[in-house]
């Protein structure tokens, strides 16, 4: 399914958290196959961070099993989007690449204090973006 409505989105979404909440392997592998049944990699990607962010606020428990069980790649993929929108928005507030932070393999940010602190003031709003920030910052200290 290469299209689809705000209904349809919002299904899709209150399947995979009740399908995340049974944090079973295998029904999240049965899931997994009839979902790319009915959507393109992209969209799946989509429902599955909506999901994340419902879990997030609604079940803490489930959301860090998911974040970390679902599927590597995913998670991979979720830390590259988290820091790539953390890269972007230090830069619109005026900090340096390479000066003030840096990227790290598989999607972590190297940051120093005022950075981390910038961040941390935009994202304390959203438990799933504070809980993905801490997954990804590390911050140095200048000797």
């Amino acid at each position: 399914m290469n299209d689809y409505n705000i209904e349809d989105f919002e299904l899709y979404v209150s399947w995979t958290v009740s399908v995340l909440q049974t944090q079973n392997p295998y029904v999240i592998r049965d899931f997994r196959q009839e979902a790319r049944l009915y959507l393109t990699r992209e969209n799946l990607t989509n429902v599955l961070v909506s999901a994340l962010h419902y879990l997030a606020d609604a079940d803490s428990e489930t959301f860090q099993w998911a974040l970390h069980n679902y599927e590597p790649n995913f998670y991979v993929e979720v830390r590259r989007r988290t820091a790539l929108a953390a890269a972007r928005l230090l830069i619109q507030q005026g900090f340096v690449p390479g000066q003030d932070f840096s990227s790290v393999p598989v999607g972590g940010l190297l940051v120093n204090l005022s950075a981390r602190a910038a961040l941390e003031q935009q994202y304390l709003s959203s438990t799933f973006s504070a809980c993905l920030l801490r997954e990804i910052l590390h911050t140095f200290r200048p000797a």
